[in-house]
């Protein structure tokens, strides 16, 4: 397949872009699994687009023998040597190295869920989605800004090193499968398809037993026996044994002792083989399945990365089964030019071309980014209006069953098809009888990696984990919430739950926030802006509680309201239960039995409460905000009965 140029910022890959790089010389991609994707192009300099090939610009090619075609982005011209210029372009999810994400936690998440708040807490807008079919729940914790593909694999607490998988990246889609390959019975063998095999052995990270310890405050924890011996002590000359700390493996609060440690330290074992002797192959062979004398053993010869193969060599003694770990494939003539196989002896982070683990600046964070639902549909819609050829082909010809469509016109060897018959409509990118990953089977069940919907309804959801729901009652009311960045918000907009914070808020249908609730209580605004709030207070002697009326209108000025044994307080304002006396920061005394709010006995400076008669009392007064006596009116008060009858 000849690769096609685009320019750096294109988003439509349907057309021929800048045009095909028709003079190529050679274009190999080498894909690693979990690692790197990368291609090397070689073009004369007397090519006709050899003026336009530059860095960050695009190119669109064959990467495998079953992707669609992959965009890879140019990021290094080389000088030319003899007329012919190197470029080298990383695959265009490389563009996620350079997105920064600012730092967050997601808990009580899936695989796919975690990579989702990744990418929408990222910076930049961008056209990434993701899906995973591994449902393990865990929590993800962000703590400094870091790219997106070290969120993904180039980090401890990574969304790999959480969850494990392997990866595949197709275009602008992370997948992350449990297991990515299948094992279909390809054996490469001496004598039939092998032209060149070399083994290598690795026993540096090989261990016959390991001694565990975990720190417990000041002290360390060891097992009474030290060690825990492993089936394979006896293969080597001598004993081979890991020292590691398990202290990280324990829950906070969690205690930490001999038997726990012994079951942690087994766990690992277990779960990751350190007995192990690491192997890695490298073949080169011959692809019989696109030879004419075994066209009729087609299917059954053919490997991808992460698959899993039968190596034979009789004369060396090898005979394992193992998985791809790389694959250099050539674009231009569409075959592999060797397959690695065995323990891969990279890691994700090697991919990240020494990225820096923090960066300086953020940017400006870009909020409004499509939706989920619109990033679905426009993906959809370019692979759907971007597709040309295809064969149309009913099956069998004289008696048709089903039809397929298929990338080759001949059912042997075609590899991405669609079959539709009487069980159902299926798609498979590996060959006339699957696997079919997408389908719709008779029985009424529907298999697919990633299912993006409109309106669903439903009269029964059974899940581990929903990312987001919105109910349509049957009367056509909306009764639903949705997801926003990990806060739950009513479909209105209205009220905005958020777990992480525990604050729930509450907007006029203008979207201008009315209310909001901390940890001690309401908070209540305008035009947003905080014009009050309502929390719980202490008393005075610390025992008892209250509530405290903060206004908030130039200076502060806060009311609070709590009681004790003797009496009740508000503010600078109390009234005391024996006396019958309420007093202001305790310069005045009013003195009188409280009815319905009013003091109907009598006022008196000096305690006189008189019942008929006249006598001088306080007739106004002015304090300030904290409580203090500014001003005072005195006069006269004519009472008749206790009542007051004139001022």
């Amino acid at each position: 397949m000849i690769p096609i140029l685009y320019n750096s910022k294109e988003t439509d890959f349907t057309h021929n872009g800048i045009g095909f790089l028709k003079d190529c010389i050679s274009c190999v991609v080498t894909e690693e699994r979990n690692g790197i994707y990368e291609a090397v192009m070689k073009y004369p300099v007397t090519g006709q687009l050899f003026s336009e090939i530059q860095a960050d610009r695009i190119i669109k090619l064959k990467a495998n023998e079953y992707s669609d075609l992959q965009l890879f982005r140019i990021y290094k011209p080389s000088k030319p040597l003899n007329g012919i210029v190197t470029f080298n372009a990383q695959h265009i999810s490389y563009d996620l190295n350079i997105n920064p994400v600012a730092p967050f936690t997601s808990n009580n998440v899936n695989a796919n869920a975690a990579i989702s708040d990744i990418l929408d807490n990222c910076c930049f807008q961008h056209r990434f989605t993701s899906v995973s079919d591994i449902e393990t729940i865990s929590k993800i914790s962000i703590d400094t800004p870091v790219s997106v593909r070290n969120c993904l694999g180039g980090m401890k607490g990574s969304v790999l090193d959480v969850f494990g998988g392997e990866y595949e990246f197709d275009n602008f889609t992370i997948k992350l499968h449990k297991h990515r390959g299948i094992d279909n019975g390809v054996t490469i063998e001496y004598g039939k398809n092998l032209t060149d095999l070399m083994v290598e052995t690795d026993i540096s990270n090989t261990y016959t037993s390991i001694m565990p310890y975990a720190k417990s405050n000041e002290n360390v924890i060891t097992l009474p026996e030290k060690i825990i011996q492993l089936d394979s002590s006896n293969i080597f000359g001598c004993a081979r044994c890991k020292i590691m700390d398990f202290s990280s493996y324990f829950d906070q609060g969690e205690v930490i002792n001999s038997t726990k440690l012994r079951e942690k330290a087994k766990n690992y074992i277990n779960s990751n083989n350190i007995d192990r002797i690491k192997t890695s192959i490298k073949v080169s062979f011959v692809h019989l399945w696109q030879s004419k004398e075994y066209e009729k053993y087609a299917l059954l010869e053919r490997v991808k990365i992460c698959d899993t193969v039968s190596v034979k060599h009789q004369a060396l003694g090898v005979s394992i089964k193992t998985k791809v770990i790389k694959t250099v494939y050539d674009t231009l003539v569409e075959r592999y030019q060797s397959l690695e196989l065995g323990e891969a002896k990279s890691n994700f982070a090697s991919s990240l071309n020494n990225i820096d683990s923090e960066i300086g600046s953020l940017g400006s964070l870009i909020n409004e980014q499509p939706s989920i639902m619109e990033k679905a549909i426009n993906n959809a819609t370019d692979i759907i209006t971007g597709q040309k050829g295809g064969n149309v082909v009913q099956n069998p010809r004289d008696y048709p069953q089903e039809i397929l469509i298929m990338d080759n016109q001949d059912i042997e060897k075609a590899v991405k098809l669609w079959r539709w018959n009487l069980g159902g409509l299926g798609y498979s990118n590996s060959g006339y009888n699957g696997k079919f990953t997408t389908a719709i089977t008779m029985d009424g069940a529907i298999v697919a990696d990633f299912i993006t919907v409109g309106t669903l309804n439903a009269n029964l959801i059974k899940a581990g984990v929903l990312q987001g729901i919105k109910i349509i009652a049957e009367e056509g009311s909306i009764a639903g919430w949705k997801m926003d960045n990990g806060v739950l918000v009513s479909d209105d907009g209205t009220m905005r739950i958020d777990s992480r914070t525990n604050q729930i808020t509450i907007y006029d249908s203008d979207g201008n926030r009315l209310m909001t609730n901390d940890k001690n209580g309401l908070r209540f605004w305008r035009n947003d802006t905080e014009i009050g709030s309502i929390a719980v207070t202490k008393g005075a002697n610390s025992e008892t509680y209250g509530l405290s009326f903060n206004l908030k209108n130039g200076d502060a000025m806060t009311w609070s309201v709590y009681d004790d044994e003797s009496g009740f307080y508000l503010n600078k304002l109390r009234y005391e239960k024996d006396t019958k006396t309420l007093k202001v920061s305790g310069n005045l005394e009013l003195n009188g039995d409280i009815v319905n709010g009013n003091i109907v006995e009598g006022i008196s400076t000096n305690g006189y409460k008189p019942v008929t008669g006249e006598f001088w009392a306080i007739k106004s007064m002015q304090t300030n905000t904290d409580g203090r006596i500014t001003s005072l009116t005195t006069g006269n008060v004519k009472v008749e009965n206790g009542l007051i009858v004139s001022w």
